[in-house]
């Protein structure tokens, strides 16, 4: 009888101990979902407001301040959306969004992707953004870190989660990006597919597919943290230097490795790249200390002195 009695309570135990895990989960769950639903209407009103009276400090102030601070052409992307959009705001059409959480040592992590469609008196439009809600990994990050504005009557295309605000001359970095990204996930080492994005100067140079080669086994399966882009005025031409902040696990370890991939642009074969350097740094914060490869005027492909 004894016996009976302790299975029993050690059954009832186990019972309410699974309740209040599960609990615990449910009210986790709907806490994510209701701050995700209160974020999300936060930024499209916000947004909308921002776009109707032409306001970009209001339109800036969504963004997280590491986004700010990286993302260097964020007024030619807010010039382009208030070019964009006509008319005044009627009516949603459609929203979704997918969402993200990770928790790690008592720190959260809570980010997701929104997009929707509504409709003005003039026509209607897409509107897609990502942001991070909570971010106790590094609290300068919450915040919106990528907008894009489109009419719905253009054909979506795929994009890279580059900081700031996405417009068309820079919709080829995101064709090089995606191609760099493939090269590097793939079960094989596929360089060519880097050679193939690379300028014809550029694959003259004779160190270009040995470093190739390097960059692709260094970055294999990398996390691409942080994406943004410098457009400068060089001799009279404009020069699209695009940077890279890219993670990878050591082997066997939960520690990272972190470098910097740097590239620009051909001034002839407009979307080819001329110059790529991938430097191993400390941190994105003393980026000043290195030479990330933005006087570099010979075409080629190049490596900080460590990884050769």
């Amino acid at each position: 009888m004894k016996k009976l009695i302790t299975i029993i309570t050690l059954l009832v135990t186990m019972s309410l101990s699974g309740c209040s895990l599960n609990n615990e989960r449910i009210n986790l769950l709907d806490a994510s979902s209701k701050s995700e639903y209160e974020a999300m209407k936060y930024v499209e009103d916000t947004v909308i407001k921002a776009l109707e009276t032409k306001d970009k400090k209001l339109l800036k102030s969504i963004f997280s301040k590491h986004a700010l601070k990286y993302s260097k052409d964020i007024d030619e992307g807010i010039d382009y959306m208030f070019n964009v959009y006509e008319g005044k705001f009627k009516k949603n059409l459609y929203e979704n969004h997918a969402s993200d959480m990770r928790r790690d040592n008592g720190k959260k992590r809570l980010d997701y992707g929104a997009w929707i469609e509504f409709k003005t008196t003039e026509g209607e439009y897409r509107l897609g953004w990502e942001e991070y809600i909570s971010n106790d990994f590094n609290p300068s990050k919450k915040g919106v870190y990528f907008l894009r504005l489109m009419k719905k009557t253009k054909k979506i295309n795929m994009y890279a989660a580059i900081l700031g605000v996405s417009y068309p001359r820079r919709m080829h970095i995101n064709k090089s990006l995606g191609i760099i990204r493939k090269a590097f996930r793939s079960d094989e080492v596929k360089s060519d597919s880097i050679l193939n994005i690379l300028s014809k100067k550029a694959k003259e140079n004779i160190n270009t597919n040995k470093n190739v080669k390097k960059i692709v086994e260094k970055l294999d399966y990398g996390d691409y943290s942080s994406i943004w882009v410098d457009n400068r005025i060089v001799n009279g031409n404009n020069k699209q230097n695009v940077y890279a902040y890219i993670k990878v696990r050591i082997e066997g370890t939960d520690e990272y490795e972190s470098y910097l991939l740097y590239f620009n642009y051909d001034l002839d074969e407009k979307e080819k790249i001329s110059v790529m350097k991938l430097i191993k740094i400390d941190s994105l914060e003393n980026l000043d200390k290195y030479d990330l490869g933005e006087h570099i005027t010979e075409p080629g492909v190049y490596l900080s002195e460590d990884l050769e």
